[in-house]
């Protein structure tokens, strides 16, 4: 192999983070991870988790199923998990409501 089409074949090599290329782990989480089991969300009540070193929410949006979305809202940054006073936040009407300017976001995050 020529050096110029040697070099386009190592440049086109995946990049992955680990310290044995053996394992071959991509630098990103990439898989299922549980947060708690589906009978503990209650119906209208967003969960408040810490996970992978970000705050996040989840909340049931069925009889089977979990939203979850970042904790934090796009315009100001409060945290759509808690009211201003610490108590818990309640969806409303299917959506997370910004304890401060009552924005809405849907479980598409619309």
């Amino acid at each position: 192999m020529r050096e110029p089409e040697a070099k386009k074949a190592q440049a086109e090599k995946p990049r992955f983070h680990s310290s044995s290329m053996k394992t071959r782990l991509p630098p990103f989480p990439n898989s299922w991870f549980h947060l708690a089991p589906l009978s503990e969300f209650k119906k209208d009540e967003i969960r408040s988790f810490k996970f992978l070193g970000h705050d996040i929410i989840a909340f049931k949006t069925g009889d089977d199923s979990i939203t979850v979305m970042d904790a934090y809202c796009p315009h100001l940054g409060a945290h759509l998990g808690r009211y201003a006073k610490g108590r818990n936040n309640r969806l409303n009407n299917g959506c997370v409501e910004c304890p401060y300017h009552h924005l809405t976001f849907d479980a598409q995050g619309t």
